[in-house]
């Protein structure tokens, strides 16, 4: 199960990061319009996406299970995990998918603290009661998943459809113009340096 959720996550980063990059550019070329746009339709192809991921997982559960090891009872565990990981794995698409579109605006802060709470004071602590507390089975712990993600992924979206991307991309113009100042800087000092070896060269020339 944990090489099928590695298989998850992959996916879900080159959704995510695929958006992120063309948030970025919308938002530095001053096309906030443009960027909402793109950060909706994300967001709904990664809820196809994961319907349509966890729908596969769903229907080859038992072939994958005979895919990955020969161990009956390692199968029957991985069939009964089957139901409860594929609810996981969406709401985790949808999380962090909606992770990169906020980051795409800057606000890496405001997204990973959503998740890391999320992840410390709800799957952690769910997961715990059930394993330890009430001694039930590993089913219990991708439901905790499923719960946190599905929390972290609610208030994400959230943030993202309240956002103000008209301030985002003025954001976004404002650090590309500090990003490319260093380069001006350097460039008049260069002229001024050979200005300067220039003025010592005619000197010296003249001396001699």
């Amino acid at each position: 199960m944990g090489v099928v959720w590695e298989v998850f996550e992959a996916v879900t980063a080159g959704l995510g990061e695929a958006g992120a990059v063309r948030i970025s550019y919308y938002l530095s070329e001053n096309m906030p319009s443009e960027a909402k746009r793109i950060s909706h339709k994300v967001i709904l192809i990664s809820v196809i996406q994961g319907l349509l991921f966890g729908s596969i997982v769903l229907m080859l559960g038992p072939n994958i299970a005979v895919w990955l090891t020969v161990n009956p009872i390692i199968q029957t565990q991985f069939v009964d995990l089957v139901g409860m990981t594929a609810l996981a794995s969406f709401s985790m698409t949808f999380a962090l998918v909606t992770w990169s579109l906020l980051g795409a605006q800057g606000r890496f802060g405001t997204a990973t603290a959503c998740v890391v709470l999320c992840r410390w004071f709800i799957i952690m602590p769910l997961a715990a009661i059930c394993v330890f507390g009430y001694h039930f089975e590993t089913k219990s712990v991708a439901a905790s998943i499923a719960m946190g993600y599905s929390t972290a992924a609610f208030f994400l979206s959230l943030v993202i459809i309240r956002s103000d991307w008209e301030h985002y991309a003025l954001l976004a113009q404002e650090e590309a113009r500090l990003a490319d100042t260093p380069d001006y800087v350097d460039d008049e000092e260069e002229a001024d340096e050979d200005d300067l070896l220039g003025d010592s060269s005619e000197d010296s020339s003249a001396i001699l």
